[in-house]
């Protein structure tokens, strides 16, 4: 009986010695002892005597809280904890709707506040009512029933077209390329005012457009300082009215009045050739006070409208212009043709 008691005592020494080997064995191999605590869980459904694992904790439970071992284990822990807290009460740094509370981060540390919108750098926004053109060699305007203002500054290195109250859809830009002439590629702008709409353009001081057009349908359409090469004045709809101020005379102008007024002003010199065609409503054309008579051939002529020259004479009286006679050297040709209404030539 004592043999069999001591070989009992040794067996069971053996068998504690070589556990104790394995388990610090395993230990020492990396095994996590919350591992085999939560297998030991679910083997033995410990949960039910008041231990929930979360994540390596252990939470008491008691009644209609106990939680599963199968789902504590698959949850995320901030949803475990959200199950185990008391009703109305979430975990720190989180809100009831499940949101982040204001000022906390998910580890719950205070959040940065943010800077003042005083101190916050403003990024610069295009104005909705501005185009602007860098390169422009053709500019048209037509004014059907809306007003355009069109002047010179020294303050612009570009075209700006402002759109007081008007639709910048009305604004063209188109690029191509000319057949042929000294100007190579086109750049042309060409502005619509629409009834009711006012618009406001500034050119740099220096430009010269190769080709410049104002056209006037019941609208009106103020020009000043605008020098081109070609350029061309037009009014009708039987209120249309342009007033222009032409510094220099380029190249050739061209007005046209079919009702309402067209008025061009030279400060300057005169273009190398003018034509005006009016055939109702008035035509004013201001020469410059340096350029005589003798430098300016015009020719005159009326149907049932009315001419007045410089000198205050009318053309059509035994007389149909003035100047030199053709062939002899001149600044400007002047053409004139008035059908029912009235051209007038001043200085």
């Amino acid at each position: 009986m004592k043999k069999l008691f001591k070989a009992g005592v040794v067996c069971g020494v053996v068998f504690i010695l070589t556990g104790t080997c394995f388990t610090a064995a395993t230990f020492a191999m990396g095994a996590d002892p919350v591992q085999i605590a939560k297998y030991f869980a679910r083997r033995f459904e410990f949960l039910d005597y008041g231990i929930a694992w979360d994540g390596g904790d252990a939470y008491p439970v008691s009644g209609e809280n106990v939680v599963r071992p199968e789902d504590a284990l698959v949850q995320a822990p901030d949803q475990a904890a959200e199950r185990l807290q008391p009703e109305g009460q979430m975990p720190e740094g989180r809100s009831p709707e499940g949101q982040m509370s204001a000022g906390q981060m998910p580890d719950g540390q205070p959040q940065e506040e943010p800077l003042p919108e005083e101190l916050l750098p403003e990024s610069p926004q295009p104005d909705p009512d501005l185009r602007t053109f860098a390169d422009v060699s053709e500019f048209k305007v037509k004014a059907k029933g809306g007003n355009v203002a069109v002047t010179v500054s020294e303050d612009v290195t570009a075209m700006e077209i402002v759109s007081v109250s008007g639709n910048m859809e009305h604004v063209e830009h188109v690029v191509s390329e000319r057949n042929s002439g000294p100007y190579g590629e086109t750049s042309k702008v060409t502005l619509r005012a629409a009834a009711g709409e006012e618009w406001n353009v500034t050119v740099p001081a220096g430009w010269v457009f190769s080709e410049f057009e104002a056209e006037a349908d019941n609208g009106n359409i103020l020009i000043y300082g605008i020098n081109a090469v070609s350029a061309e004045y037009k009014a009708e709809g039987g209120s249309g009215n342009v007033y222009a101020e032409q510094p220099e005379g380029e190249g050739t102008a061209e007005l046209d009045c079919e009702g309402g007024l067209v008025e061009l002003r030279y400060t300057g010199s005169l273009p190398r050739f003018l034509s005006a065609e009016c055939e109702s409503g008035e035509i004013m054309i201001t020469v410059p006070a340096e350029v005589g008579d003798d430098r300016i051939r015009c020719t005159a002529k009326c149907e049932n409208g009315r001419i007045l020259l410089p000198d205050g004479t009318e053309a059509g009286a035994g007389r149909t212009g003035f100047g030199p006679p053709e062939g002899a050297e001149t600044d400007c040709v002047m053409e004139l043709e008035a059908e029912n209404g009235s051209i007038t030539v001043v200085r």
